[in-house]
């Protein structure tokens, strides 16, 4: 009877673990110097995007067009500037790997940009625990940094 007793605290702490879901992308930003350009990493789960896409365009994953429209959801909900002025970029396509979505981007650098403003919006419509973590990488130094609800836009020196 004292091994039950045991045992099943243990099952429910398991379950409770099993229950909750972690809502978070992580977005790398590497300095390329050489090709002036920022090139970025955006890692999501996939079913997270799915349903972001199907609640704002009713579309599914087997649908034709659903690259445009993630392309869409992505220009909407991330944007950056440099020095204030909103500048595009370019998604150079997106692959599954690890079980994730990984989604690339290249941004042209300007050598006299002093400093890089992202604002980032990408699933806080899907979910209230979302988080978008974002590592920025120069040379040898690498700055870390969390976006939410609360926190939605960070400014990097460059």
């Amino acid at each position: 009877m004292k091994r039950y007793l045991f045992i099943l605290p243990l099952i429910f702490l398991f379950q409770s673990f099993s229950l909750h879901k972690f809502y978070v992308s992580v977005m790398e930003i590497h300095v390329n110097k050489q090709n002036n350009k920022l090139e970025i990493i955006l890692r999501t789960f996939p079913d997270d995007i799915d349903r972001a896409l199907k609640d704002n365009f009713h579309i599914n994953p087997d649908n034709s067009k659903y690259n445009n429209y993630l392309q869409t959801y992505l220009k909407q909900n991330i944007r950056f500037a440099f020095d204030d002025k909103e500048i595009g970029y370019k998604i150079l396509g997106t692959t599954k790997e690890d079980g994730f979505l990984v989604i690339l981007i290249e941004i042209s650098l300007n050598k006299t940009t002093k400093k890089l403003q992202i604002y980032d919006t990408f699933l806080l419509d899907e979910y209230d625990e979302q988080k978008n973590i974002i590592h920025f990488l120069k040379d040898n130094d690498k700055k870390s940094y969390i976006l939410n609800k609360q926190n939605q836009q960070i400014e990097i020196p460059i």
